[in-house]
């Protein structure tokens, strides 16, 4: 599964956004059946894995907060054996 967040406008009367680079922090609340999960959070721009966590979940919805980033970031969660 892949989960991305942006922070951009669209600009009044334009045909296109305008990156809003800050300090953003998010809460992304998935509805996950019951595992082990790998949750890899990646710099959209670069590739690079910025944050992994390895984590049991009963099911039901889990809340997965991102790392701080400029622009996006990007969530890529599978479950593991």
């Amino acid at each position: 599964m892949l989960c991305i967040t942006h922070h951009s406008e669209l600009e009044h009367d334009q045909m296109y956004y305008l990156v809003k680079p800050g300090h953003y922090h998010e809460t992304v609340v998935l509805n996950l059946p019951g595992g082990t999960y790998q949750e890899d959070w990646v710099a959209p721009a670069s590739g690079a894995v910025v944050s992994s966590l390895k984590f049991t979940h009963q099911g039901g919805k889990k809340h997965l907060d991102t790392p701080e980033h400029a622009v996006d970031i990007a969530l890529r969660i599978k479950r593991v054996p």
